[in-house]
């Protein structure tokens, strides 16, 4: 079996289900440099209790299956702040292109957006 007739496959498993398939890049919020070992979660309203759904790779990136009963999507990291998001913000209608999810260190003091520009010295 070819690689696009197994993603095509799945594809139409998940839409049978109901589950959905994302594909996402966890980022620092301040650097943008790729977080590896990002752990990301779901858990439902009814139970609060987390499911793993996979970690990052060396480059940030994770394919997730985000079950249809999830309600909160949470990434975690060590040094890291946790991030929770709804199931809708992983969704995309680009299938080249991943969900960014941008994460922030621990000890980063809050900036702006205008802090973070890069102004000519």
């Amino acid at each position: 079996m070819r690689p696009l007739s197994i993603v095509i496959a799945a594809a139409a498993m998940f839409a049978l289900t109901g589950c959905g398939l994302s594909s996402v890049k966890v980022l620092d919020d301040f650097t943008g440099v790729p977080v590896s070992g990002a752990n990301i979660s779901y858990s439902t309203l009814d139970t609060g209790k987390p499911h793993s759904l996979g970690t990052t790779d060396s480059q940030g990136d994770a394919f997730v299956i985000v079950p249809k009963d999830a309600d909160v999507i949470t990434v975690t990291k060590a040094g890291y702040r946790p991030l929770s998001v709804t199931p809708k913000a992983l969704e995309s209608n680009r299938m080249d292109r991943s969900v960014e999810l941008r994460i922030t260190p621990i000890n980063a003091s809050p900036v702006s957006d205008f802090d973070r520009m890069d102004w000519p010295k």
